[in-house]
């Protein structure tokens, strides 16, 4: 009797073990493929991703609701991504131009392919930059248009040196990880080169400096018109004072006027002078 109770005990034990085992193995819930977050309302954020293959067993998970997984897909990242834009007052200095078909606008598209490992994922989320899975997809889009803006910012600064189609697949991955501080310890494995359209940098330029000269000659006439009607005003000025000077001394020299009317000059200079 002893004997049966106690392997029933044993048994029990044993079940209850085996079920406080797989509640506490956080790896059994992660697939391959995956990495997971651990956060719990004792202990916080847990200190590593867990990855499958490597055992972690956490007490943690053994106290009800107090244990949250996040799911990360650890997959490759690929997609196709584009840019476009214009030069600045593209608009404006394209209108200087009679061709209407003077555009100096730009697409770039390429196609990215980009990982992070569990460390890098794990980083990304004690930064609270990423909390969820379509947090990281989201950050992969926007870290894929960066390296289209970079691509494009690169082959508008080069293009009257460098044709895109001389450009390698080696070469265009170059110029993005020469930015690789702005990708948050992503792992850029390929960026390719599908379709670019860019506009003739020198002709902008040239437009450019055309319409600054432009802008230089018309101040330089701007400023002597203003030069020309300040002199006006000036003598507007001199004539009124004159005229002024003229009224007052028929007011007070009345017989001036009548030589006024007589229109003899001669008469007029003789009595101003009589009256000195």
């Amino acid at each position: 009797m002893k004997v049966k109770k106690f392997f029933a005990n044993f048994i029990v034990l044993l079940i209850f073990s085996v079920v406080v085992f797989f509640i506490g193995w956080i790896q059994f819930y992660v697939r391959p493929g995956t990495c997971a977050i651990m956060k719990s309302k004792t202990g916080g954020l847990y200190h590593s991703a867990v990855v499958p293959g490597v055992f972690t067993w956490r007490w943690e998970r053994l106290l009800p609701t107090n244990v949250s997984l996040e799911i990360f897909d650890l997959s490759v990242y690929k997609a196709t991504q584009s840019v476009s834009g214009e030069l600045p007052s593209a608009s404006f200095y394209s209108s200087r131009f009679s061709d209407k078909k003077v555009d100096f606008s730009y697409n770039v598209e390429i196609s990215v392919s980009m990982s992070l490992s569990p460390e890098g994922i794990y980083k990304l989320v004690s930064e609270n930059k990423i909390t969820s899975n379509e947090d990281l997809q989201g950050f992969y889009d926007a870290k894929a248009k960066l390296a289209a803006s970079l691509v494009a910012e690169y082959l508008v600064s080069s293009s009257a040196l460098i044709k895109p189609s001389a450009l390698s697949q080696k070469e265009i991955q170059e110029i993005v990880e020469k930015k690789a501080f702005e990708f948050d310890g992503i792992l850029i494995s390929s960026v390719e080169l599908l379709d670019a359209k860019i506009p003739d940098v020198e002709l902008y330029n040239l437009a450019k400096a055309n319409y600054a000269s432009y802008l230089e000659l018309l101040n330089s006439k701007m400023a002597q018109k203003a030069e020309s009607q300040a002199e006006f005003f000036v003598e507007q000025d001199r004539t009124l004072a004159q005229l002024e000077k003229l009224g007052s001394m028929l007011q007070k020299f009345p017989q001036l006027e009548e030589m006024f009317k007589t229109g003899d000059a001669a008469q007029i200079i003789n009595a101003v002078k009589s009256m000195r």
